[in-house]
């Protein structure tokens, strides 16, 4: 009988463990401060059961999963392990108004909020669109136009899945940088804003760099969906020169 009692009071201790930390799911819509470029377009999704937590930040149709498994909770301070990382580690939290702060040593205290909304189960697979990249450079009223090859263009369609660093470099006119001794290029980051299979689905944040005499960002496009034509415009100065480049869209 005592072997019974026991087995019984381990079980309920061990359930009650897993019962204190939320189940349900929750959204922060802004888990990165907007920085000009795509700050503002990262969610944070906590999708919690019993005894498992998928954590997910998603960036349009891209995102980045860590399944954890409770390992303990005392209703303040929860115990997990990165199911893929096997490494244990601990979050503390609390929960008023279908809040969830959630809080840990390296960045503080995040809110995230009890939601009905779900995350797309199927991305659906996406077909480069065919398109030639043009940008018109610029430096004061000294203008030349570089297409860039096919390869080149199709940088700035996004067809990952995986949330991860996506970035290539636009390089300025040889000519216009021999010129003026100016190494002028555009840093481009770009990602697909959703799942439709649609020219404007792709977009861009892009960063103009001048040498100055390092590199140096003088202008940025904010997020801009990619459309037929013209669909950036950046400017700014460098060593007393006005630069600016327009970058558009051929199919």
């Amino acid at each position: 009988m005592n072997k019974v009692l026991i087995l019984i009071f381990a079980t309920l201790s061990f359930s009650s463990a897993f019962a204190a930390f939320p189940q349900g799911v929750w959204l922060n819509e802004h888990i990165v401060a907007d920085d000009g470029g795509y700050g503002a377009y990262y969610k944070g999704w906590y999708f919690v059961s019993d005894k498992t937590v998928d954590a997910i930040i998603t960036l349009g149709a891209h995102y980045d999963k860590q399944k954890l498994q409770i390992l303990s909770d005392d209703g303040k301070t929860v115990k997990f392990l990165d199911v893929k990382a096997r490494t244990v580690f601990s979050y503390s939290y609390a929960v008023e108004n279908d809040v969830l702060k959630i809080c840990n040593d390296v960045s503080g205290c995040t809110p995230y909020s009890r939601t009905n909304k779900t995350m797309e189960p199927d991305i659906p697979p996406a077909t480069p669109p065919d398109i030639v990249l043009h940008a018109r450079w610029c430096v004061d009223n000294d203008c030349e136009t570089t297409i860039y090859s096919r390869e080149q263009s199709l940088f700035i369609c996004n067809i990952n899945s995986e949330l991860a660093p996506y970035f290539t470099r636009y390089q300025a006119p040889a000519n216009l940088v021999a010129r003026y001794k100016l190494n002028m290029s555009i840093q481009m980051y770009a990602y697909r804003l959703d799942s439709k299979n649609e020219l404007s689905s792709y977009s861009s944040s892009m960063y103009l760099q001048a040498n100055t005499p390092f590199p140096t960002t003088i202008g940025q496009s904010g997020v801009k969906r990619l459309q037929a034509g013209p669909f950036a415009t950046m400017s700014g100065t460098a060593q007393g020169h006005t630069i600016s480049v327009e970058f558009s869209v051929a199919k």
